[in-house]
């Protein structure tokens, strides 16, 4: 995050402001969800202090800011070159599911920024039109018409009122909370499984030519580089052990069987508990305020 000049009077700043303030409200709420974040040390640390410590590493064009955009590009380019076949139908099947529900949110995020949009047009209009009817009842002769007039205008300027507060509603409650969920699907929700995926590959290229130099050695017949050519091929199993941990049989030799219960349990909580429960009390709130 970045430091962003915003005037004090101005519209679309106190918009920006509103939409940082409420994005940081959501995240926080997603965040103490989770029954292992809420218990992290660093979290209650961050929650409890009453002054933060001042981020030195924010700015735009610093050391730390230049590495998280290589890193970014480098994920980017990741995704384009690695193809990765996937061999386990339940991640099959949820990757599809997952590839529908992030069409259907962009849809419907789609049609409420529309709504927004158009109730913040009829909010304009309706001021213009309170606006109007005031001036007209100020320059009208005949009394009664013209006290009629400035009831109208007043009518008109609380409903102005009600179309902004309405659009707001929409526009923080429920159009920034769609497109949370948007940016989180589009960010990709198997991409630690394609990273793992991709360690796993990489590991299985250096333990086959870590293999090779041993045959070679053995052929050669080098028995001094050869207890370290066995070692740097335990070192690299072990390494795969841990990476693989949560492979069903422990010698790793097969991505097939990567079954993580904890990253399947995490991929089914993320959207399918808080998303559909947080939208349907969102629509409830939206449908009762109405």
């Amino acid at each position: 995050m970045t430091k962003v000049k915003v005037g004090k009077e101005d519209q679309s700043s106190n918009e920006f402001v509103e939409k940082r303030r409420s994005a940081l409200e959501r995240y926080l709420m997603r965040t103490l969800k989770h029954p292992i974040l809420l218990k992290d040390p660093d979290v209650l640390q961050f929650l409890e202090s009453t002054e933060l410590p001042r981020a030195v590493n924010t700015q735009a064009l610093s050391s730390a800011g230049i590495l998280r955009m290589v890193n970014k590009a480098a994920d980017a380019v990741n995704k384009m070159t690695i193809k990765m076949n996937e061999s386990d139908a339940w991640f099959e099947e949820k990757q599809q599911h997952f590839e529908n529900l992030d069409v259907q949110l962009k849809k419907l995020h789609a049609s409420v920024e529309s709504l927004v949009c158009h109730r913040k047009e009829l909010s304009v209009n309706t001021a213009q039109f309170a606006k109007s009817a005031a001036m007209l009842g100020n320059s009208e002769d005949h009394t009664a018409l013209s006290r009629a007039l400035s009831q109208l205008a007043e009518v008109e300027e609380k409903i102005d009122q009600l179309h902004q507060d309405q659009a707001n509603a929409d526009l923080y409650l429920f159009s920034e909370l769609l497109g949370d969920y948007v940016r989180l699907i589009s960010a990709g929700v198997f991409d630690q499984r394609m990273k793992t995926w991709q360690k796993w590959q990489d590991s299985q290229m250096l333990l086959q030519k870590k293999r090779e130099a041993e045959a070679k050695l053995q052929f050669t017949n080098k028995p001094d580089k050869l207890q370290q050519a066995k070692d740097e091929i335990k070192e690299v199993r072990g390494r795969r052990a841990v990476q693989c941990r949560r492979v069903s049989h422990s010698d790793c030799l097969g991505f097939q069987t990567f079954h993580s219960s904890l990253f399947a349990s995490n991929i089914v909580i993320f959207p399918e508990q808080q998303l559909v429960k947080k939208l349907k009390d969102e629509l409830q709130q939206r449908v009762s305020n109405i």
